[in-house]
């Protein structure tokens, strides 16, 4: 049995896993070709072709008859079968050949945790990553399998995180997630589920950060800012928290009115339920609050408005600060008081148990 390996750099090993040295580049691109066909028989004419697209036709057969006595000089002489080859088709019986990629794709297709897990471990270098065949025609086949095998790895690496989110796996989804992202950087659903991940298992500092790296990605690459839902996101770090709330408690339509200045996300929030928004100054801070029928307040302790002010990258928070009434001050004047101690899951609880109060 030999192994080849292709996902990386190109290697090929024989029994007693000893190196089998194939120095010209010609044949060691024929034989990637061909163990990536699975069996599948190959005509002459287009081998010669794809690997000597600029010869005429009788040069290219001749440079693919000395390319395949090369590749069978370079095998040990018991696997000599490994090569099948007639006067117009050629082929590599798979049965004598174990390739990387062939082991890869059998693991995304079982699709279970344990074999996308490992096949996580095999996915992580590019196929053929620097082989040079010089040849055109070569290199747009190699160019498009890399293609079809970054899908399949995405769509396995999606597939972990929805099975370890269904076994309620949170370190394993944050783990596929963050696979599915080195594959697909600019995937922003992906990188709104991780904001989640990290929301829910209380690590918002890092949830905040992966709105900041995909902010600077999209404006990197495509010059765009994220979109609403994932502003709204950023806003507390999770969908469960915020734009849950806000889409459980407003309509379209309905009124919904803003302290100034307000950082983006906020409006964000707004947008996805499709309120109208009203921009008035500080509540407290402008003593307006006799005009509405009650007023609360969302406390939280100083370090972790700190962090989340950080990690966000608001500009506006010295500003903000510098005319804002300390928290304590707002609490006293608030009607009612809630403390945001870091839980999603508690705040909403909280802010919904006020809401139906208030509402009964």
């Amino acid at each position: 049995m030999l192994r080849l390996r292709l996902l990386g750099s190109f290697e090929l090993r024989g029994p007693g896993d000893r190196p089998i040295a194939i120095t010209a580049r010609k044949t060691r691109a024929l034989l990637a070709f061909l163990a990536l066909q699975d069996g599948s028989r190959q005509s002459r004419e287009r081998l010669a072709a794809l690997l000597w697209e600029d010869a005429d036709a009788e040069l290219a057969r001749s440079s693919l008859r000395q390319a395949l006595a090369a590749l069978r000089r370079a095998l040990p002489a018991k696997l000599h079968s490994l090569l099948e080859a007639d006067a117009q088709q050629v082929a590599l019986n798979p049965a004598q050949l174990q390739v990387d990629v062939h082991d890869l794709r059998a693991l995304l297709a079982e699709a279970t945790a344990p074999t996308l897990r490992a096949a996580r471990a095999l996915s992580g270098e590019t196929l053929l990553e620097g082989f040079d065949a010089r040849s055109g025609a070569f290199e747009e086949w190699v160019a498009a399998e890399r293609r079809a095998l970054r899908r399949d790895t995405a769509a396995g690496a999606t597939r972990l995180a929805a099975l370890c989110r269904e076994a309620g796996d949170a370190d394993g989804e944050m783990d596929a997630l963050a696979w599915l992202l080195s594959i697909e950087p600019l995937q922003e659903g992906a990188h709104r589920e991780l904001m989640d991940c990290f929301a829910r298992a209380g690590r918002y500092t890092e949830a905040l950060r992966q709105y900041q790296l995909l902010r600077t990605v999209l404006r990197r690459e495509l010059d765009l800012a994220p979109d609403p839902a994932t502003e709204a996101l950023a806003l507390v770090g999770s969908k469960e928290g915020i734009a849950k709330f806000m889409s459980a408690h407003l309509n379209p339509g309905d009124t919904l009115l803003l302290a100034t200045p307000c950082y983006p996300a906020y409006l964000g929030a707004a947008a996805l339920t499709q309120a109208r928004v009203v921009e008035v100054p500080l509540l407290f801070e402008s003593e307006m609050e006799p005009v509405f029928d009650t007023t609360v307040a969302v406390v939280t302790s100083d370090e972790v408005r700190r962090a989340r002010a950080e990690a966000r990258g608001h500009a506006l928070v010295g500003e903000r600060e510098a005319r804002q009434l300390g928290q304590e001050e707002k609490a006293a004047r608030a009607e009612h008081t809630i403390e945001n101690d870091g839980s999603l899951e508690e705040l909403e609880r909280r802010l919904s148990a006020l809401l139906a109060k208030l509402g009964g």
